[in-house]
């Protein structure tokens, strides 16, 4: 079973914590495995609709990664013999004073197109358009529930929202975040890890702050300065505070 999760929240965009954020994740998908898609309450088809566009893109994304990978030798190959084909060709057909620099800047150039013409090629084969559109046709096929735990961290993180930015970002800063959900049992574990997944991916400014913000060690100055930090980002919509908050909580 594969899970993917919805959140709602106000004047936001819907947030998918999907299976498929890690590219390399996508290909596991096996046959006999149904998509189940949790949220806290019933979907409207534009909400349907930025789901499974989500979901499409990430499945475009991991198939091109697997053909890359599976394609890696011979594109490795080719483009050595591009190379050394231009090369020698210039060689001996154009006289220049500057011997060999001239040379290998067109080879350079002519492999790096070969390739990328290569790559093309490869991610518009047709053993890729039939894993896209197989696994495309089943996201069609998905099973919808609603699920009270996510509704809890919908309205928490809404909480959240309507805390005074000085005063949440002091509040991460000391580590006096806490979420009512249990984050770590049940429906939400799941949620839990896929989260962490997504915000390695789609929110990399996050990582080097959870890494500061473990090293402040009560240390009052620092999580001050830290704090201000926080909500000068957040000011310039570079951090969602809420958001960073549940990475923080999670990343416990």
């Amino acid at each position: 079973m594969k899970y993917c999760y919805l959140l709602s929240r106000s004047s936001k965009e819907l947030l998918c914590i999907s299976p498929f954020t890690d590219p390399l994740k996508v290909l596991d998908w096996q046959e006999d495995e149904a998509l189940n898609v949790y949220s806290a309450a019933t979907l409207t088809q534009n909400q349907r609709d930025v789901l499974h566009t989500t979901l499409y893109k990430e499945i475009d994304r991991g198939v091109d990664r697997w053909v890359q990978d599976t394609r890696y030798l011979p594109r490795l190959f080719l483009g050595g013999v591009v190379f050394l084909l231009t090369y020698f060709i210039f060689s001996l057909a154009v006289r220049d004073p500057i011997p060999m620099i001239d040379e290998l800047f067109i080879a350079a150039a002519a492999t790096l197109i070969a390739v990328n013409v290569m790559s093309r090629r490869d991610r518009k084969s047709s053993l890729a358009l039939k894993q896209r559109l197989t696994l495309k046709n089943r996201v069609g096929e998905a099973v919808y529930d609603l699920d009270d735990d996510l509704k809890c961290l919908e309205n928490h993180l809404y909480e959240l929202s309507q805390v005074d930015p000085i005063d949440l970002a002091e509040s991460i800063a000391k580590g006096e975040i806490t979420f009512p959900c249990s984050l770590k049992e049940g429906n939400l574990e799941e949620f839990s890890r896929q989260y962490l997944i997504w915000v390695k991916y789609n929110r990399k400014q996050y990582l080097p702050l959870l890494q500061t913000l473990e090293k402040l060690d009560h240390d009052s100055s620092r999580q001050n300065s830290f704090s201000a930090k926080l909500l000068k980002l957040s000011m310039n919509g570079n951090l969602d505070l809420p958001m960073f908050a549940l990475a923080h909580v999670l990343s416990k």
